[in-house]
């Protein structure tokens, strides 16, 4: 019995924190930071929830939320803690996966709307607003990513993912994390052009891991399946360009994204001519090697 009581009194808890978010003045920057600070601090009692509640998660209250809105994507802060807490708390980002009782159907359909009704201020709104929502943004997209290519439905989440890129780049020429996931799911679609033409050949001028959510991970992968699109376009000179930049990104540790990029480099300096292929950066720091899960950049433009 006291198992199911506390069960109870979490989800009732689940309950108030909705109407806290549905009564919250979403245009008051100081007002949304508080929200956000507050429902940071009841990530555990979400997490929880979100198992007990069975298959449907927490989508139920998200939907609850999406039908009081008066304008699409206006609960979207709220909406974003919800779907985070359907994600499995891992030691390391390398691997997504949901909480084991969530649909995950259920869940993709609900993130997908999110992403599609996200507000065109999203960077303002949302990400600015409390400690850790860029990179709290940057998992669920990454989960959405990952359910997207179990589910065999990567092709409906290229548009949404796209619309990520933008918002959190809010018109900026910088990388953001969902740029390697829009890459890879146009990959996995046989759809490398599109990649190329609205993400790969867009210059990007830097970096802001702390407005944007990026990682390493995210950085290496962009370029490494940026070189396998252009690849796949047969534009091997860019492709070269790609795979060079992975592979030169500074390191301590040896990662196997740059090792594969660096298998690639090789196979299409081929259609180049290309000279030696260059040293990875690991080796040129004499570092000793760690896997992927380990790995810790040094980003020489910041």
């Amino acid at each position: 019995m006291s198992g199911s009581n506390a069960a109870t009194g979490d989800l009732q808890r689940v309950a108030g924190l909705v109407n806290v978010i549905l009564a919250q003045d979403t245009k008051a920057t100081v007002e949304m930071g508080k929200l956000a600070d507050k429902l940071g601090a009841e990530s555990a009692c979400l997490r929880e929830s979100a198992k007990l509640a069975g298959n449907e998660g927490l989508t139920l209250y998200i939907s609850q939320m999406v039908a009081a809105a008066e304008t699409p994507g206006q609960h979207t802060l709220g909406i974003l803690h919800f779907l985070f807490a359907h994600l499995k708390q891992r030691h390391s980002r390398d691997t997504y996966a949901l909480v084991e009782t969530v649909d995950a159907t259920l869940f993709f359909n609900t993130a997908l709307q999110c992403l599609i009704d996200c507000p065109e201020d999203l960077a303002q709104r949302v990400l600015s607003v409390g400690k850790g929502m860029p990179d709290l943004f940057a998992q669920v997209c990454h989960m959405v990513a990952q359910v997207a290519v179990d589910l065999n439905r990567a092709a409906d989440a290229i548009q949404p993912l796209f619309k990520a890129c933008r918002l959190i780049a809010d018109g900026e020429p910088i990388l953001t994390p969902t740029h390697c996931e829009v890459v890879r799911l146009c990959l996995k679609t046989e759809q490398a052009s599109f990649a190329v033409e609205k993400l790969c050949n867009v210059p990007i001028e830097a970096i802001h891991p702390k407005k944007t959510g990026l990682v390493s991970k995210d950085y290496l992968l962009y370029f490494y399946y940026g070189g396998l699109c252009y690849s796949a376009v047969k534009e091997w000179q860019s492709a070269v360009d790609f795979f060079t930049t992975c592979i030169n990104t500074p390191a301590d540790g040896l990662s196997s994204i740059v090792v594969e990029a660096h298998k690639y480099w090789t196979l299409v300096s081929l259609f180049l001519k290309e000279g030696p292929a260059p040293a990875m950066a690991w080796k040129r720091m004499k570092s000793t090697p760690v896997p992927v899960s380990g790995e810790r950049w040094w980003w020489w433009w910041w």
